[in-house]
């Protein structure tokens, strides 16, 4: 599997000459631009990833909802701290591990609520003690979630190499 990213149009239509050009399955990878996921699940992404936070309104996280059930693709859930759900973005009185925890949570809640379960959960901090806290919560509060671990926006490649190394060996030890 392949996962690319798809920040703009002229992107959007290189993933789908890729597409084409490979049986290899691709993943879209989509930050901001619902439009770019339809069209992405429309055109042979087998499979897209999303920050439902990054999207603009839960409205349009449906429609990317409802095209990746009609195109019968998973999605993938990222969430990070510069994506976190409304509601716990600014709170106050919580730690940035019970921000992503909670916000990944309510995602998930979203997803199942509207009956698409074929989902994959990422909720990546910068630092390796984050990232490990984050994801043995989210283990033990949504056990029946798969969940795909990192360090988000890690830095070059040494220091994210080692920063990702350290977490996710950690997490599968």
């Amino acid at each position: 599997i392949l996962r690319f990213a798809v920040p703009d149009a002229d992107s959007a239509e290189a993933f789908v000459k890729l597409t084409e050009m490979t049986p290899m399955p691709l993943v879209a990878d989509i930050h901001f631009d619902y439009k770019l996921a339809l069209e992405a699940a429309k055109r042979g992404a087998a499979a897209l990833r999303i920050n439902p936070g990054n999207i603009g309104s839960m409205k349009r996280v449906d429609a990317v909802i409802d095209a990746a059930k009609e195109a019968h693709i998973p999605i993938r859930i990222g969430v990070n701290a510069g994506s976190l759900a409304k509601e716990f973005d600014t709170r106050q009185g919580m730690t940035l591990v019970e921000k992503l925890v909670a916000s990944s949570k309510s995602f998930v809640e979203h997803f199942s609520s509207r009956g698409f379960d074929d989902i994959v959960l990422s909720a990546k901090a910068h630092d390796v003690p984050t990232t490990l806290a984050v994801y043995r919560a989210l283990s033990k509060e949504l056990p029946q979630i798969p969940l795909h671990v990192g360090v988000t926006e890690a830095g070059a490649l040494r220091q994210g190499t080692v920063k990702n190394s350290a977490a996710v060996g950690i997490l599968l030890e």
